[in-house]
């Protein structure tokens, strides 16, 4: 399942084209259109047989025979969901498989790959620099599990900055504007790039920096929200998230993952450079996340006494 999860995000960029071209798409990039539909077969013959044994869990569960579902998944949500008719939306119907393979490979995709992808380069910075993986080791043993840790928080912060794990987002104007001299008139559509937002050297002071000192009290990214209202008149700074009504869902459940397991794997070793190899290489990959062109090599030495937050 890995395996398949990762080579469809892999290759998912390049179909794109059909999501705007459709039908003329088929015939001029057949081949990958072939890659496509054989990606997705994949996915079924693993996904479905695991849907079916939730469906039929869900039904002895709910059939009042007396067995309880002792746990929800992800999977059982879906099979609860309702969603209106195309063409009557006064009436509703259940997902169908494929809705579901969809939403299951989505889930598995944006809500690890994302969380993994911003551990990975931050790990790579306190590597970089070692001084600040020291004090953000001290700040957080300290904490104890207790208080949140305001450092931890800003080191995250910061690697949201430099490292939005989505590269860009797309949005159709709802009215004309003039960007710059350019008129860009209702219905186009914009491509927003959330990298270049981060490291807006006309907001942020040595953006291509890693200084999450800069997110503290004082810095110039103190009280930055990774959420625009729209009545609010906050000046858009960062938005690895996107923004808006299309936000990603799962920002709050994503802070949570990279705070948890950040706090823990900084607690229990020390992440050190490998002698004789060059300084970790910070080159992107710009995929259908933002991953580093090579992965990092670290040595993890272990600390003794080290403590597990809770």
């Amino acid at each position: 399942m890995r395996a398949a999860q990762q080579e469809f995000l892999r290759i998912l960029p390049s179909f794109r084209v059909f999501a705007t071209f459709k039908k003329v798409a088929r015939l001029v990039y057949r081949d990958r259109w072939e890659q496509l539909v054989h990606s997705r077969r994949r996915q079924e013959e693993m996904y479905i047989p695991l849907i079916r044994a939730c469906q039929e869990r869900h039904r002895v569960g709910g059939s009042g025979t007396g067995t309880t579902v002792t746990t929800t998944t992800y999977v059982d949500t879906l099979l609860d969901l309702e969603v209106p008719v195309e063409g009557d939306p006064r009436r509703r119907r259940k997902l169908s498989d494929g809705e579901m393979v969809g939403l299951v490979s989505e889930y598995l995709g944006a809500a690890t790959g994302t969380v993994l992808a911003v551990l990975e380069w931050t790990l790579a910075n306190l590597v970089r620099r070692p001084d600040i993986q020291s004090r953000l080791r001290s700040e957080v043993e300290a904490a104890a599990g207790g208080e949140a840790c305001a450092y931890l928080r800003a080191v995250v912060m910061e690697s949201l900055r430099r490292h939005p794990p989505v590269p860009s987002v797309q949005r159709h104007m709802s009215s004309d504007a003039v960007v710059g001299s350019k008129l860009v008139t209702r219905g186009t559509l914009v491509n927003f790039s959330l990298e270049a937002i981060g490291r807006d050297a006309k907001i942020w002071t040595s953006p291509e920096e890693f200084i999450p000192d800069r997110f503290m009290p004082g810095g110039e990214g103190e009280g930055a929200r990774l959420t625009i209202g729209s009545k609010e008149a906050t000046k858009v700074m960062m938005m690895p998230f996107g923004a808006g009504r299309r936000i990603c869902p799962g920002m709050g459940y994503a802070m949570l993952h990279l705070e948890y397991f950040l706090a823990n794997l900084i607690t229990a070793f020390e992440w050190r450079a490998i002698e004789g190899e060059e300084e970790v290489d910070l080159k992107a990959d710009h995929g259908f996340f933002t991953t580093m062109s090579n992965p990092l090599r670290a040595r993890a030495v272990p600390i003794e006494g080290s403590l597990t937050i809770p």
